[in-house]
């Protein structure tokens, strides 16, 4: 993939192999949505998406979600990494704020955009429903060789299975028209639930953080931190690190023109910022873990 002038990602199906930016040879990419500050970041908002689809199916349930978290959290995860994704391709830069507060903010255009997380709770809901039915055809009707199959089971087999497409195009459309806000000069405003809360947004924060640090992993350790002055960066940047430095618990995502994804939070009294973000990638559940939904 041409990221852009004389920067080369190589995949393998969706595995990272390297990426050959200017002068400089990566062989790996950071993971940050499974480990680390950008984690807890987005945890907040992850939990009430996996609590909304809990209470959707807890009859079906014996006491929790069981192995389902890891699934549920990859589609949120990889629901965000695909707006982040659309924006670049866009090639003209762009930023997504997720934020609890809308204070130093000037919201040009403003909107109550709830569709993406409620798309996103009807298809856990939906996938969790067509597994059970789906298990309970396999196990107790065709495992057990029985010569008919209920009317009922078969209907919310299909009926599941309809509606699970239907809603993956939904999510496509919500991705497509929030990275299309993009277009509009400013940021785009987001609550962590992923509702879209306005456009065009002008970052009011005026003091800068004295300094910042470029982190080398997901998780902030001094000996992978490297020192770096804000004053280098563009203006979407800077205004981005104004405001994640004055509002500890926000979490800001800018993608340069040239289709470079940062995101950057604060830790503590420090401004980290990462590069070379991992946003395509297949999930592995059984290697990965990440808290449960509570029953």
């Amino acid at each position: 993939m041409a990221n852009g002038t004389a920067d080369l990602t190589v995949y393998r199906e969706h595995s990272f192999v390297a990426r050959l930016a200017p002068d400089t040879l990566l062989k790996r990419q950071n993971d940050l949505f499974w480990l680390g500050p950008v984690t807890e970041r987005i945890d907040a908002g992850m939990q009430v998406y996996l609590d909304a689809v809990w209470r959707r199916v807890r009859h079906l349930l014996p006491r929790n979600m069981g192995t389902w978290p890891p699934f549920l959290a990859d589609v949120w995860i990889s629901t965000l990494c695909r707006i982040l994704i659309s924006i670049q391709r866009y090639r003209h830069g762009g930023a997504l704020l997720i934020a609890t507060s809308k204070g130093d903010v000037d919201v040009k255009y403003r909107l109550d955009y709830r569709r993406l997380p409620k798309a996103l709770t009807n298809l856990g809901e939906q996938t969790i429903r067509n597994s059970f039915a789906r298990e309970e055809i396999i196990t107790n009707h065709l495992g057990q060789k029985k010569s008919s199959v209920p009317a009922k089971l078969y209907l919310e087999e299909s009926v599941s299975e309809n509606d699970i497409e239907n809603y993956r195009n939904e999510i496509t459309g919500c991705v497509r028209f929030i990275s299309s806000l993009s277009c509009v000069d400013g940021l785009i405003l987001a609550a962590p639930d992923l509702s879209i809360r306005g456009f065009g947004v002008e970052i009011r924060t005026k003091q800068d953080p004295k300094r910042a640090f470029l982190s080398l992993r997901p998780t902030v350790n001094s000996r992978t931190l490297i020192r770096v002055d804000p004053s280098s960066y563009g203006t979407r940047h800077r205004s981005m690190m104004r405001y994640c430095f004055a509002h500890p618990g926000s979490l800001g995502f800018v993608i340069s023109q040239d289709g470079e994804i940062r995101a950057m939070t604060r830790v503590g009294a420090q401004l980290i910022i990462w590069e070379n973000i991992e946003v395509l990638s297949v999930m592995e559940p059984t290697i990965r873990k990440r808290r449960g939904a509570g029953s």
